[in-house]
């Protein structure tokens, strides 16, 4: 039997001044904690999306002379990154900017590099999440009026010299040049020298075409309300110019982007090049409305050739290709994607619940735990889950980062956890891998701030992970080892029942693809000081980030999914078949965006073989079908979850898996499984059906929706709703035609006989997302 304890979840507030932030353990993830602003809906910077982008004519920038002119600047290491000033020693006359949309005349603040630990990443807006070498921000303020505006040039490098001349840009460049060579100068904070610069030769000559959009400062306070201007054309670097900065002064001090939500990115430019990769091409309908046991070899081969700094995750497909792959792992799984299947539920063997030596060692990507008593290797099997064959554990992983806002590889709607634990399992009949995926949540203990709320924590669980910490935290340098007594079972927890399922890959050079992926719903939880005290004794920051879906599917084996509340992941790349779980999707209604416009967010709605119909009688044509076979499960009592989605009401079964409903016969081929059923009614007794019959239309329309999981067809049984004209029961005539109203409340469940019955509990549910658990 497990123990659970009460434990106190805290919110940690701390009071900081303004240098306690950085990039690493107080980085962007927890900024918000904080500087509340951080969260806010209008940040910088994004993933600018070319599809999502309209086009504004936008007149072009004035850059007032003194732009042209030389100009002497402080030039500063501030801790966070190399800021220039102008020098107000010196009798200078104010850089100015006027036009580009601009309200009024706006003086020249500072300007400041962003950049990362390779040449592939460090700019800190995204296209179509494509990622340069830098990211220049020239800063400007209109002094009347307080509005701050941003215009931010892309730094690209290049090894291949013949590139930089046919770019023919050499102005540009050797003024740069003088800056680099001055940053051996800046090593420590707050070193500083004097030099004249021209942001004329600076910002270069391609200023023309541009985005625009509304966002904030990419560094705390985080302040909203930021005109944005990112210029299309990057400035073309030697690679051994941005060398020469990383080497001086190494920050890597880039936030990542940050939704979007219902803002919108202009163009100042008519035609847009599109992403090759499908993910980036999703329009957003917001806009719309405004106009193997290869693995162990992994570890154990070229372990220096590829790493999280210099030879990371964005460098890697050069030594190995399979890293730009399109079955790449990990993902953002993003809820409104998924598509429910029933699979099987894992078998565990039975030394799962046994304790067994596992020798835990740092090779110098992550602590790794594998087992090798091939006696009981056996006992540690896996099957199940619809995963063909026999698997046999190989190991198990961690990946964590900087704090406890980042460090798992795969995000849910954009959310990471601190940290996530890879079960590795092999079929060696077949060399196919698998990997169960757990997320690690941190928690916060009482007497560590005023506020606090309660929450169940499987101390059992608690306690084995803490053993594991307590050695894997001494394991400071690469290839030091130890031996553990652990329980795979109490590692895992037990949390194991809803899970999403996809192909992907490795997460880790050779990044090699087919792997099959599982990734519970469900983290484990952790005491925030026990994970902390690992993270700082065994800093990695150890996690590649989301890499693109394609057209690759994310498959769930529970109902009723959880949609995000921001805007940016509530669309799908390529969500246009049926919702199986009639999930909330606000891009289309019944009313302003209703069924004559449905086909311009969804072309399907637009083609051939489209329901309802109208069902003309003398039209039809006679073909004789076996009845229907109904499973034995439909004439049990079960409980239903019944919710409000935005559109109408739909029923699912609260346990599916437990008392499966399927039928057979009618014509169909195959097996059918019963997923919701809902209804459709109108304003008044005659109107409402979808159907007609002879343009006849009824009060309203039930559809029970089934799935053949083999095929992936649909089968749908619609029951026509009748009522006639002197009933006023909103609930129509249904429930008086069976028996009287009755309903009784079962332990928070309402039970229902009628029709009526039902009726009269779900018109209580008058507002999106309202549920309540219904049995009959």
């Amino acid at each position: 039997m497990k123990t659970y304890g009460v434990c106190i979840i805290t919110i940690l507030f701390v009071c900081v001044s303004a240098n306690q932030w950085n990039y690493g353990h107080l980085g962007p993830d927890v900024w918000s904690e904080y500087y509340p602003l951080c969260a806010g809906k209008s940040q910088s910077p994004i993933n600018i999306l070319t599809a999502c982008t309209l086009y504004r004519d936008i007149k072009p920038f004035e850059f007032i002379s003194t732009h042209a002119t030389k100009n002497y600047f402080t030039v500063k290491n501030n801790g966070h990154t190399i800021i220039s000033i102008m020098n107000t020693a010196y009798e200078q006359l104010s850089v100015q900017l006027r036009g580009g949309g601009l309200n009024g005349t706006f003086d020249f603040v500072n300007f400041h590099l962003h950049w990362g630990e390779n040449y592939k990443s460090g700019s800190e807006h995204q296209v179509n999440g494509i990622k340069y070498a830098g990211e220049i921000h020239f800063v400007y303020k209109n002094h009347l009026t307080s509005q701050m505006a941003v215009l931010a040039l892309f730094m690209q490098s290049y090894g291949d010299h013949t590139k930089i001349i046919s770019d023919n840009n050499d102005q540009t460049r050797d003024e740069w040049q003088r800056y680099f060579d001055m940053t051996r100068l800046l090593r420590s904070e707050n070193d500083s020298v004097l030099l004249d610069l021209n942001v004329t030769s600076l910002m270069g000559e391609n200023l023309q075409d541009f985005w625009r959009y509304k966002g904030s400062l990419t560094t705390p306070p985080c302040t909203e309300g930021i005109i944005w201007t990112i210029f299309t054309q990057p400035i073309i670097f030697i690679e051994e110019q941005l060398k020469l900065l990383r080497d001086n002064v190494f920050f890597e001090d880039y936030r990542g982007p940050q939704p979007l939500y219902n803002r919108i990115v202009y163009r100042n430019f008519l035609h847009e090049t599109l992403s090759t990769i499908p993910d980036y091409n999703r329009l957003m309908h917001q806009v719309l409305r405004f106009i193997s046991f290869f693995f162990l070899v992994t570890y154990a081969t070229h372990e220096h050739d590829w790493d999280y700094g210099e030879n990371g995750p964005d460098v890697w497909h050069e030594r190995y290709p399979n890293c730009a792959g399109q079955l790449q792992s990990p993902i953002d799984i993003l809820t409104a994607c998924t598509t429910y299947k029933n699979f099987t539920p894992f078998t565990f063997g039975a030394g799962y619940n046994e304790e067994h030596n596992f020798t835990i060692r740092n090779n110098g990507h992550t602590i790794v735990g594998t087992f090798n008593n091939e006696t009981y290797l056996s006992t540690l099997r896996l099957r199940g889950g619809d995963i063909k064959g026999t698997f046999e554990f190989v190991n198990f992983h961690l990946h964590w980062g900087e704090n406890h806002r980042s460090g798992s590889e795969h995000e849910v709607n954009g959310i990471k956890y601190p940290g996530e634990i890879h079960f590795v399992y092999a079929n060696p009949s077949t060399n196919q891998t698998v990997v169960l995926g757990i997320f690690m949540q941190s928690i916060f203990l009482q007497n560590e701030t005023e506020k606090s709320s309660v929450h169940l924590l499987d101390e059992e669980s608690r306690r084995e992970w803490k053993r594991f910490f307590d050695l894997a935290q001494t394991l400071t340098d690469e290839d030091n080892s130890t031996v553990v007594n652990l329980s795979l079972s109490l590692l895992m927890g037990d949390n194991l029942q809803d899970f999403w399922r996809y192909e992907g890959s490795f997460t880790t050079p050779p990044c090699t693809e087919g792997v099959i992926w599982t990734i519970f719903k469900e983290p484990i939880f952790f005491v925030e000081s026990e994970f902390s005290s690992f993270r700082r004794k065994i800093y990695f920051e150890d996690y590649r980030r989301p890499q693109p879906l394609y057209t690759r599917d994310i498959y769930r084996n529970f109902f009723n999914e959880t949609l995000s509340s921001i805007p940016d992941y509530q669309c799908c790349p390529k969500k246009d078949s049926i919702n199986t779980s009639f999930s909330t999707e606000v891009e289309w209604n019944y009313g302003e965006y209703g069924p004559d416009v449905w086909n311009e967010f969804n072309g399907t709605c637009g083609e051939i073989y489209q329901s309802p119909i109208n069902i003309k009688t003398a039209c039809t044509v006679y073909q004789s079908f076996p009845p229907f076979q109904f499973s034995p499960n439909y004439n049990q009592t079960q409980d239903f979850l019944v919710t409000n989605n935005g559109h109408g009401i739909s029923a699912t079964q609260a346990n599916a898996s437990a008392y499966p409903m399927t039928h057979t016969g009618g014509g169909l081929d195959g097996t059918f499984q019963f997923t919701n059923f809902h209804i459709h009614w109108g304003e008044n007794y005659n109107v409402g059906s979808e159907h007609q019959i002879n343009s006849i239309k009824y009060a309203g329309e039930i559809h029970f929706v089934h799935m053949n999981y083999e095929t992936n067809k649909y089968g749908i049984l619609g029951v026509l709703i009748d009522s006639n004209r002197s009933s006023q029961s909103s609930s129509s005539q249904l429930g008086r035609r069976i028996i009287k109203r009755q309903t009784s409340n079962t332990g928070g469940v309402t039970q229902v006989t009628t029709w009526e019955s039902y009726a009269s509990i779900v018109s209580q549910l008058n507002y999106t997302n309202a549920s309540a658990t219904i049995r009959f």
